[in-house]
């Protein structure tokens, strides 16, 4: 039990370092950082990537062509609902 549980806080620490390294932590309003860490946990750094970025950069655009521009959230909400149909 011990051991799973070193495991657990070894995955979570690393996890943490890799969102860290990816520059969407850094200086947030305390909510935010804590609606960050909950995402992390929940679904670790990949799978939150583009809820973080959303929560991080809102309605900044992430994606410009010629169909137009597609902001964080707008990215968010869009690969949420294809992973809902996926379900």
């Amino acid at each position: 039990m011990l051991r799973r549980l070193l495991d657990s806080t070894a995955v979570t620490a690393q996890a943490t370092a890799a969102v860290a390294r990816s520059g969407i932590l850094g200086p947030q309003r305390p909510d935010k950082l804590a609606r960050i860490g909950v995402e992390v946990a929940r679904r670790g750094p990949f799978g939150a990537a583009a809820t973080l970025a959303a929560i991080r950069w809102g309605d900044r655009p992430a994606f410009e062509d010629e169909l137009g521009t597609l902001t964080f959230c707008e990215i968010d909400e869009r690969s949420n609902a294809l992973a809902n149909a996926w379900l």
